[in-house]
């Protein structure tokens, strides 16, 4: 019996030493621990000595808990004596510092080795160095937080001021971004420092000392090579290099010179500025992945400088077409109200037929060249915010039937039937009549366009819970079904024959689509394809206290009736 208790302790000895054998080749950035009931060191472990530099001494009882980082070290030891009062299992993340010096990520694991009768015998347990994943977690995160801020604006220098902060101090203890000049210099346009009171300085650092051109290294050497710039440790001599006297080094050394990198800001293959990053402390060195991490944060902010000068281009380009639009209208109204008005001047004296048939087809000239030159100037106008709307209670239909009196005349030219139904009573609606009957004129006249001789408009409208719903609907031409989705569009026509055919510029289906919205409505179009005719519907809020009730008898109006 003895014998066979014997060999049963020499067999889990035995065991116990494999596991940790094994256990302890898994890995190098591994250390396996065993602690006594009350959760303290006393027994060696070789694998903790080489991860942390600790001697067994050190790290015996709980002197582990001094190679924990001091903003973890509390969390650590109160996880720790969780585990041990409820006997559950530990497992926790935390930074520790390793045999370099450094503090890495770790993750700890144990769990209480138990007696049959349920009694702690010790712990066992493991420290894995997670460092490196969780740096490229915590990477990725960064960027895509980054992207994140960066497409939020499109003003540049609300993105180099974003950039900066986010910076500063999760990854640096300062940065600063300078762009190159006309001159061959930089300026800086961005700034942030961990220590407020330095800012400014930071700032001012390269006004009151300008980068040397005459130099191998700094920020006009990367503009010149567009090559990152890596200084793990700063050391005296890349300072004399740098800097021009002991104040400029003095300078230096205050704002926090410790560690440094520096990348290039490209875009569309030039170098238009420079990111710096610095270390002010003792512990943060920057390696080559924190240089290869900002080199992508230069690219993607490169990217978002180069989105937000398109951007300013682009609005540049278009307030200048503006202005010219709105220019050009008014200096051809002048002309062509001389034009109306002596046309209309010389048919009063009654001249013969032939003169009168020229007088009328200039006078129907000048009209149509003011109707574009009007709807120029509505266009510019809302493009610049100045387009204004005089709202007051009005019944919809007063609109409607106005619209469709004014385009009546040509609609008979034509040989077009226009039938209209509306509401037997009032639809009112907050807004303004004299546009939204502009908004109607266009949707008819856009419809006598396109509807051939013979050919039928319908304008429908009705009631729906708090909208009014007006259609148009003709029997014309019908529009392609790639085209649909354009028709809103400024200067938009469904071909290059439509523009030369009708005379027109494309713009009373956008003026409809700007007046709909400016009522809190919508405008939409369909259409079955070509042949097929098309249908415009405009949606417009009713007042609140105006809601649908009984249904009253329906307006209808057509020629024959």
């Amino acid at each position: 019996m003895t014998t066979d208790t014997r060999t049963d302790t020499d067999l889990l000895e035995r065991s116990e030493r494999r596991y940790r054998s094994l256990v302890e080749a898994v890995s190098d950035s591994q250390a396996v621990w065993v602690a006594n009931p009350k959760g303290e060191y006393d027994e060696d472990s070789p694998s903790w000595r080489e991860l942390t530099g600790q001697t067994s001494e050190q790290f015996r009882g709980l002197g582990f808990l001094q190679a924990i980082h001091p903003k973890d070290r509390e969390r650590v030891r109160e996880a720790w004596k969780s585990a041990i009062a409820n006997r559950a299992k530990y497992d926790i993340e935390y930074r520790l510092c390793m045999t370099n010096g450094e503090y890495h990520w770790v993750t700890a694991r144990a769990v209480p080795v138990l007696s049959d009768d349920g009694i702690v015998l010790e712990w066992v347990g493991t420290t894995t160095d997670i460092h490196d994943i969780r740096t490229r977690e915590g990477a990725t995160r960064f960027l895509l937080q980054a992207e994140e801020l960066f497409a939020s604006s499109l003003d540049e220098r609300t993105i180099l001021e974003n950039l900066t902060q986010l910076v500063v101090p999760r990854i640096a203890d300062w940065c600063a971004v300078d762009l190159t000049d006309p001159a061959g210099g930089v300026d800086r346009v961005a700034i942030e420092h961990a220590d407020p009171s330095m800012r400014e300085k930071l700032a001012e650092t390269v006004r009151r000392y300008p980068p040397r051109g005459d130099v191998s290294i700094g920020l006009l050497e990367t503009v010149r090579s567009g090559k990152a710039e890596l200084f793990t440790e700063v050391s005296d001599e890349h300072l004399r290099t740098l800097t021009r006297n002991d104040e400029h080094r003095a300078w230096l050394l205050d704002l926090g010179m410790k560690s440094y990198m520096i990348a290039p800001l490209v875009v569309r293959e030039t170098v238009i500025g420079t990111i710096s990053l610095g270390s002010a402390r003792e512990g943060r060195r920057f390696g080559r992945e924190d240089m290869s991490f900002v080199e992508d944060l230069a690219h993607r902010v490169s990217v978002s400088i180069d989105n937000a000068r398109l951007y300013a281009e682009a609005r540049s380009a278009n307030r200048a077409k503006d202005v010219f639009l709105a220019m050009l209208s008014h200096e051809m109204k002048t002309p062509l109200t001389a034009i109306l008005g002596w046309s209309r001047i010389l048919k009063m004296d009654n001249p013969p037929e032939e003169f009168r048939e020229a007088l009328d087809a200039i006078e129907q000239s000048a009209l149509v060249q003011q109707r574009l030159i009007e709807d120029l100037l509505d266009v510019s106008r809302v493009i610049a915010g100045k387009l204004h709307i005089e709202k007051s209670i009005i019944d919809v239909r007063d609109a409607i039937r106005s619209a469709v009196e004014t385009v009546m005349p040509q609609a008979k030219d034509k040989s077009i039937a226009i039938w209209t139904q509306l509401p037997g009573k009032p639809v009112i609606v907050d807004g303004d009549t004299t546009r939204l009957q502009q908004v109607f004129w266009n949707l008819l006249t856009n419809a006598l366009k396109f509807t051939p001789a013979g050919g039928l408009i319908e304008v429908v409208a009705r009631t729906e819970e708090k909208d009014c719903i007006i259609s148009v609907r003709d029997t014309g031409r019908g529009i392609k079904p790639e085209v649909l989705p354009y028709l809103f569009d400024t200067f938009r026509q469904s071909t290059v024959a439509d523009r030369a055919e009708h005379k027109g510029l494309g713009l009373g289906l956008a003026i409809v689509r700007n007046l709909t919205q400016m009522h809190g409505g919508t405008v939409e179009i369909s259409s079955e394809g070509e042949g097929k005719g098309s249908t415009f519907v405009v949606r417009l809020p009713l007042r609140e206290a105006d809601a649908p009730g009984p249904e009253a008898p329906v307006e209808r109006r057509r020629p024959d009736a």
